[in-house]
């Protein structure tokens, strides 16, 4: 999931770390990241899609993506404002989507992909144990299967 905050703030839960999101700033929801938001007197943008059905044409694509899956990979949760290019790129995907029109389609993979090629080129993700242990918090653990039985359920 990609977040835009547009003006206002948006207090952001990822797992059990807080964080105020500000105009400009652009966050990143890993998947199996359980999240949760308040606005205050916030606009914001909000996109959600798998990966692995856009990205993974390309070797290099498919690489990054089954590392991000496999949770090998965590994409930074929050990129400030003062990143522009990250900014105009996902500025350029909500557009796509706003747009509409008979090839917005196109126009939003397109615009995935210069968005994930800025990320890999500015190494914007993380291999690292702390994002690693983010997901293995076992109150998050309990939320997840709680949540994944009731969606059996149905």
């Amino acid at each position: 999931e990609i977040i835009r905050v547009i003006s206002g703030t948006l207090s952001l839960t990822l797992n059990n770390a807080e964080m105020l999101i500000v105009p400009g700033d652009t966050v990143f929801v890993n998947s199996d990241t359980v999240h949760g938001a308040i606005p205050h007197d916030c606009v914001y943008e909000c996109i959600v899609f798998d990966p692995s059905k856009i990205i993974t044409s390309t070797d290099v694509g498919k690489r990054f993506v089954d590392a991000l899956c496999d949770h090998n990979l965590f994409i930074f949760h929050r990129i400030r404002a003062d990143n522009t290019e990250v900014f105009d790129a996902a500025g350029s995907l909500f557009d796509a989507f706003a747009c509409g029109g008979e090839y917005y389609q196109l126009a939003a993979v397109s615009c995935i992909y210069k968005l994930f090629e800025i990320l890999c080129k500015n190494s914007l993700y993380s291999s690292n144990s702390e994002f690693g242990s983010f997901l293995k918090d076992k109150n998050i653990i309990k939320v997840l299967n709680i949540m994944l039985l009731k969606i059996k359920e149905k």
